[in-house]
């Protein structure tokens, strides 16, 4: 980076300078996307906290397509559909719930839960004194206007479509998924 005689090479800073850019603006991008994703859970929890007596409910996160096959049955938007379907694999990992300390109960997928897989495949949520209640992660339209949301609390499957209005997300649609 310095010559012989101790001067910076403009080119070298150049790079160095593109490379601090394009970090910064790639940190920006993925903080703006959990920050969006944190958003829609605490929109969609909060609403849930009006209806259920929250002491009595625990979320925890897990990627979940609601049991939905890659067909849109639904008819929500197609990027919608296709960013929850990629945003629900599950290479991605659940939600960290960190936003919701203090507003609602949360459970760790790890810890006090047990799992018991039925004949089916299915999977049984059982805790000792809390309806729990799985958040799948977030699908995005194109210009993040649109949030779909899986949430499972144990039986049946819910799609919730929100939409961002005055800097806040607004459920616009419901959508039972499954039932048992």
């Amino acid at each position: 980076m310095c010559s012989m005689d101790g001067t910076v090479n403009k080119n070298n800073f150049k790079l160095l300078l593109y490379g601090v850019i394009v970090f910064i603006i790639a940190f920006l991008a993925l903080n703006n996307s959990a920050h969006n994703e944190q958003s829609v859970v605490m929109s969609l929890v909060e609403a849930i906290n009006k209806e259920e007596s929250p002491s009595h409910v625990a979320f925890y996160s897990y990627p979940s397509t609601c049991e939905q096959d890659s067909k849109n049955h639904h008819g929500y938007s197609q990027s919608l559909w296709d960013n929850f379907l990629k945003a629900n694999e599950h290479k991605n990992g659940p939600i960290q719930l960190f936003s919701l300390k203090g507003v609602a109960n949360t459970v760790k997928w790890e810890d006090n839960i047990q799992i018991y897989d039925t004949e089916g495949g299915s999977k049984l949520f059982r805790t000792s004194n809390k309806n729990l209640i799985q958040l799948s992660r977030v699908g995005f339209n194109e210009d993040k206007t649109e949030a779909l949301i899986c949430l499972e609390p144990g039986w049946r499957g819910m799609l919730f479509h929100l939409r961002k209005q005055d800097g806040g997300w607004v459920i616009i649609r419901e959508s039972q998924a499954w039932i048992s």
